[in-house]
């Protein structure tokens, strides 16, 4: 089953029971929970190692199983391949158990976006989230708690949807240091990323405060990635070969679109190529 969006149910509420989608390994892609889900059961995603994205309401609570032969296997106990997170709805963020939260399961590089309308990030919101690269946070933030971002090792960068006057007037609890390091984008014009590979095996990444796309994987001289500008009027403009992981290449930022493709040693398409409009 590729991806599963569930029914908002308006102003009523429901929950999402104990081991509702338990083992279900061939649930891949996004999932997409509404707003009106009030609390997701123990291990109801158990094993579902094929979700890669998921949206869900900020408020949700997350329980775990502390019954015997089940302590700390969460809703999401066995979700590793999630890279994305966005979380809606509005109000204070739940304050999450010990590693609940989707973003403590995954062994993927993730990236959070909390949608606008959340008020505040909850204490202890992402502790420890070693996985946790990227976090966009809204103009409708207005506090950080305490220890929000501890242990955040991999977090690189923060995208803040507005000035750097607004930014400084968020209340930011103590503990917090992972994200002062972290590299800050204004106005929400923070880094675009996607996937290349039938698998996802190439990242890439555009920066269009330097109109940059950077390819990271499993690149080479014999299966290099090209990049192809396009104007305005849709006539190639420029093309570059990436031959290795981390190698960037200048596209600017006045252009129609940019494709990636990756070829193989006969220059032939390995996958679809991805495009960033």
């Amino acid at each position: 089953m590729n991806g599963l969006t569930m029914m908002d149910a308006g102003e009523a509420s429901y929950q999402i029971g104990d081991e509702a989608f338990s083992g279900c390994t061939g649930l891949t892609g996004a999932v997409v929970i509404p707003d009106s889900v009030t609390s997701i059961g123990s291990r109801a995603f158990y094993g579902c190692a094929g979700i890669s994205a998921l949206t869900m309401p900020a408020h949700i609570r997350i329980d775990g199983n502390t019954t015997a032969g089940y302590y700390n296997y969460n809703a999401f106990e066995g979700c590793t391949g999630i890279t994305e997170v966005h979380l809606t709805g509005s109000g204070e963020m739940a304050i999450y158990g010990d590693g609940y939260a989707p973003w403590r399961r995954t062994e993927m590089s993730v990236s959070v976006t909390i949608g606008e309308g959340i008020t505040g990030i909850s204490d202890y919101a992402f502790k420890n989230s070693v996985n946790l690269v990227s976090v966009s946070i809204p103009e409708s933030v207005k506090t950080i708690g305490a220890n929000a971002f501890s242990g955040c090792t991999g977090l690189a960068e923060v995208v803040y949807a507005s000035s750097l006057e607004k930014w400084e007037a968020i209340s930011v609890g103590p503990g917090n240091e992972p994200l002062a390091r972290a590299e800050l984008f204004l106005d929400g014009a923070g880094p675009l990323r996607g996937t290349l590979g039938e698998s996802g095996e190439l990242c890439w990444t555009f920066l269009p405060s330097e109109g940059t796309v950077t390819i990271t994987g499993p690149v080479s001289a014999e299966n290099p990635v090209f990049v192809a500008v396009y104007g305005r009027n849709g006539q190639l403009t420029a093309v570059t070969m990436i031959t290795c992981s981390g190698e960037t290449a200048a596209v600017g930022t006045g252009f129609g679109s940019v494709k990636l493709m990756w070829v193989d040693e006969s220059l032939l398409p390995k996958c679809a190529y991805s495009e960033i409009t």
